[in-house]
């Protein structure tokens, strides 16, 4: 857990934390909005220079969770405000991002990081297998990738998803519930 309730500090372990945690699914949030990988990491560290320079305190997770994604909600807008001012093209022109697509967004991005998480928990081989299933490989493309046979691959997959379906049981349940409101 990442309770800041002191100035956040660059060298802290909270603040290592913090970053490790949030910086990859911030990412593909602030990318989301960009359209583009590398604008969307800048956004994001920039994200967390201004939450360095900032007085602000946070109580709990949730406060800090969301004063990220606004912050780079915002912080995404801006350097498309800005793209758009250099290309000189209106606001319809160049930007459609509306609060739903803000809060689909923040969704997304909270599921994959718990997914991102629950995976970790996973045995090393098990969390490869998986990984590589979630780039689209097959199992006999796995077991080629990892040296292992096509039955070590199923057996450790089917493995691997009934811990994941285990890990993850109660957290999908509030993302099908949000998922629902959002429509």
């Amino acid at each position: 857990m990442y309770y800041l309730d002191k100035k956040v500090k660059y060298n802290s372990p909270d603040f290592k934390a913090l970053f490790n945690a949030y910086f990859p699914t911030l990412c593909l949030y602030a990318e989301r909005i960009v359209s583009d990988s590398d604008a969307a990491k800048d956004v994001v560290q920039e994200v967390f220079i201004k939450l360095l320079k900032s007085d602000a305190m946070f109580e709990n997770e949730k406060s800090i969770k969301a004063y990220l994604y606004i912050l780079t909600r915002n912080s995404s807008i801006d350097s498309i405000k800005k793209n758009r001012n250099s290309l000189r093209l209106t606001d319809d022109e160049y930007f459609s991002y509306s609060e739903n697509d803000f809060l689909e967004d923040i969704v997304k991005e909270e599921t994959y990081r718990m997914l991102d998480v629950a995976i970790k928990k996973l045995g090393l081989q098990s969390q490869k297998i998986i990984q590589l299933s979630m780039n689209q490989l097959s199992n006999p493309e796995i077991a080629e990738e990892l040296d292992i046979s096509v039955n070590t691959v199923k057996t450790l997959k089917l493995r691997a998803y009934k811990k994941l379906k285990n890990i993850l049981a109660h957290q999908l349940m509030s993302v099908i519930l949000l998922n629902f409101l959002l429509e």
